[in-house]
């Protein structure tokens, strides 16, 4: 329980000093591109079953933006043409 609070305030912190906004519980189902660049997302709101995040039928919604940091601290998949260290 405690973990959980110490989690929610960093996050707050991040979030008021950072200027971004969480998503929790959701899946990426897609990338609108247009005109060859990044438009947004399109993603479902997930549950979770036994260990996997499974999307809710009928929760799909396309969010409009032209930047996506996927997630802070994971390991990142390599893109071609990008040198990786």
């Amino acid at each position: 329980v405690k973990a959980g609070e110490v989690r929610k305030k960093l996050l707050g912190k991040a979030q008021a000093n950072m200027l971004f906004n969480v998503r929790p519980m959701t899946i990426t189902k897609e990338l609108v591109i247009e005109d060859g660049r990044l438009r947004g997302i399109v993603v479902n709101r997930a549950e979770v079953k036994g260990r996997d995040a499974v999307p809710v039928p009928g929760s799909e919604e396309t969010l409009r933006t032209d930047l996506v940091v996927s997630s802070i601290g994971s390991i990142p998949e390599p893109v071609a043409g990008i040198e990786m260290k």
